[in-house]
């Protein structure tokens, strides 16, 4: 899920963030004995942003239409347009 997105509130109270907090992180390590990815994510604009700029060419959502409950979705569906693999 793409934080911002109108079908994902309330999903940092599970533990889904693009920006999780280094000690969260660490107490989640220590509890399943893994080392989580340190880079950050992006939260639904940055994403769109992304997009656009060419930043990021391809795109995967789990859970609800991200073109269409984007704010912007002309914006939107021209950006995912851009990348090489939606999802």
């Amino acid at each position: 899920p793409v934080r911002g997105h109108s079908n994902v509130q309330g999903d940092r109270t599970m533990g889904i963030w693009e920006k999780m907090p280094e000690e969260f992180l660490d107490a989640r390590d220590a509890e399943f004995g893994i080392r989580s990815p340190r880079h950050h994510g992006l939260d639904t604009v940055d994403a769109r942003r992304a997009m656009r700029d060419g930043r990021v060419r391809a795109f995967l959502g789990m859970g609800g239409n991200f073109g269409s409950a984007t704010p912007d979705t002309a914006g939107t569906i021209e950006a995912l347009r851009g990348c090489d693999l939606t999802v």
